[in-house]
């Protein structure tokens, strides 16, 4: 399970996106049912009002609608289930996990795609998407 950086989620590979939402409704669940997600890669989400995580989800669908996946209508009523009352109190974007989704981890997240690239994970089209941001942001 993995939060990508913000700023990565629109160039993300449509099949790293949809696992991204699959992940933010894990995340969510977690946190209703256990009070955390127990998972060393996103328990630092914790650090933050659920409002922040409430907010990256709301990117996360709105890159999904704008690339014509949409999720289900089964699952955002689920996520509005478990993040209902923090889905109203939308973080301004540059300030979601501000104090973690910062240069330093962009680069790392950049570094894993470039890894799973370079396994055969990420298709040739996708991944010259992704060096283009690279080389733009970095």
């Amino acid at each position: 399970m993995r939060i990508w950086h913000k700023d990565i989620l629109p160039i993300l590979p449509k099949s790293l996106l949809v696992d991204q939402w699959s992940d933010c409704m894990k995340i969510a669940k977690g946190i209703v049912s256990y009070g955390t997600p127990h998972d060393l890669y996103v328990n630092r989400v914790m650090d933050y009002p659920k409002e922040h995580l409430a907010s990256y989800c709301y990117i996360c669908k709105w890159v999904l609608d704008h690339n014509n996946m949409s999720p289900s209508q089964d699952a955002v009523k689920e996520l509005t289930k478990n993040l209902g009352i923090y889905l109203s109190q939308y973080v301004d974007r540059d300030a979601i996990f501000e104090s973690w989704h910062t240069d330093r981890y962009l680069f790392q997240c950049c570094s894993l795609l470039e890894e799973m690239y370079d396994c055969g994970a990420i298709p040739i089209d996708e991944w010259l998407i992704i060096e283009d941001y690279i080389c733009e942001k970095i």
